[in-house]
C-alpha cells in the first residue's frame, strides 16, 4: 500500500475537511438570510403601523370606537 495507500488518505481527508467548511458556509449563509429576514419583517410590520398612527394623528383623526 506504500505511497498510493496515503496519498488515497490524504485525498479523503481534504474532502472531508472541504465538505465540513462548504456545510458550514452554508449554513451560516442561511441562518443569517433567515434571521435578517425576520428581523426586516419586524421593522417593516412596526414601520407600517407607526406610519399609519402618524397620519391618523397628523389628520387630527384618531381611532375611534363605534357601538
Amino acid at each position: 500500500m506504500g505511497p498510493r495507500g496515503g496519498s488515497f488518505r490524504r485525498f479523503l481527508e481534504l474532502s472531508f475537511c472541504i465538505t465540513g467548511i462548504w456545510s458550514a458556509y452554508i449554513y451560516q449563509g442561511v441562518l443569517q438570510e433567515t434571521l435578517f429576514g425576520a428581523i426586516v419583517a419586524a421593522v417593516m410590520l412596526l414601520g407600517g403601523v407607526i406610519g399609519v398612527l402618524e397620519l391618523q394623528t397628523q389628520s387630527g383623526q384618531l381611532w375611534e370606537l363605534k357601538p
